[in-house]
């Protein structure tokens, strides 16, 4: 249910189509960060942003499918607090169970993390997840290769529009 929440938050965006990367905009690039791990695999992956704990903040980002592309890169303002939220809903078809039908294993993870993008920054954004292990967001900072300075981990809460 939440994906499908975050899904019709990251249609929209704030940022002007005339926008370029400089000195008013970093560069975002959000990436699948979950394995497909056969045929009855249904996982997906959601991520958006927002410049504050409203809900009315909340646009841009990436959707990602089994069959869809691996990475999507984006507009952030520079100089700005921005809030990232990412969903991974993983889906694994596990086989036929005598007496119970088809079974399938569901499971989800959801973080949120803030930083303030610098002018002309470069960052990769990824919520690692394989299968249903463990899973954590993380934002690179790809001149240090590390997190930025300014990076936090926040209480995840559902935004429902």
């Amino acid at each position: 249910m939440a994906a499908l929440l975050l899904t019709s938050c990251s249609v929209a965006t704030d940022i002007p189509k005339t926008a370029s990367f400089g000195d008013s905009y970093a560069q975002a690039t959000y990436f699948k960060g979950y394995e497909n791990s056969g045929f009855s695999n249904a996982s997906n992956q959601f991520y958006s942003k927002a410049y504050d704990d409203s809900c009315a903040s909340v646009s841009g980002g990436a959707r990602f499918a089994p069959l869809s592309g691996s990475e999507k890169t984006v507009l952030l303002e520079a100089n700005r607090r921005t809030i990232i939220y990412a969903v991974t809903n993983n889906i694994q078809g596990g086989g036929y169970e005598p007496g119970i039908g088809l079974a399938f294993d569901e499971a989800q993870c959801a973080n949120k993390v803030a930083f303030v993008p610098k002018p002309f920054g470069k960052y990769e954004v990824i919520q690692k997840r394989k299968n249903a292990g463990p899973c954590e967001l993380q934002i690179i900072d790809r001149d240090t290769g590390a997190l930025p300075l300014s990076f936090e981990r926040l209480e995840y809460k559902q935004c429902v529009k």
